[in-house]
């Protein structure tokens, strides 16, 4: 089981939703290099390095 912070578990909805870095740091009022220091320990969290693949892995496991 994969576990991410709260806020790693939004940025991961949201990225799984196809929202691109700058839409999600207007959503969440956030930076971007904050936005980009929860990337990638979601992407960590998976054993991904790009959004398709974490996508892919999510829609594998059922959670989106």
């Amino acid at each position: 089981m994969t576990v991410l912070t709260p806020m790693q578990a939004r940025v991961f909805r949201m990225i799984c939703a196809g929202m691109s870095t700058e839409e999600i740091c207007g959503k969440l009022r956030r930076s971007h290099w904050t936005v980009r220091n929860h990337i990638k320990p979601v992407f960590k969290a998976f054993k991904v390095s790009s959004r398709s693949a974490l996508v892919a892995m999510a829609a594998r496991r059922g959670l989106i």
